[in-house]
């Protein structure tokens, strides 16, 4: 799996860098959404807790997933995030 990315933005206000990107998955399934936050961190070299992913778009028949993240400076900036954006992909309790 490899990621390429696209475009970056830095938000200054917000305290965020805003990321458009590409995981390229030849021959495997989707990536899961903390798949794609591991590989993003690593690339960025921040912490994968501080990457909020808005969406993970696959296409039908194509082996590439279009990535939408924010990566925040620190755990209060971070707050500004809907909470049903930051619950995306977590495992439930049950």
């Amino acid at each position: 799996m490899e990621i390429k990315i696209d475009e970056k933005r830095e938000n200054g206000l917000l305290k965020r860098l805003e990321v458009r990107c590409r995981v390229l998955h030849q021959g495997m399934k989707t990536p899961s959404r903390d798949e794609v936050k591991k590989l993003l961190a690593r690339e960025l070299g921040k912490n994968e807790d501080l990457i909020s992913l808005e969406y993970v778009k696959s296409s039908y028949g194509k082996s590439e997933s279009l990535v939408y993240a924010r990566v925040y400076e620190d755990e209060k900036s971070m707050s500004i995030e809907k909470e049903h954006i930051l619950g995306r992909g977590k495992k439930q309790e049950g």
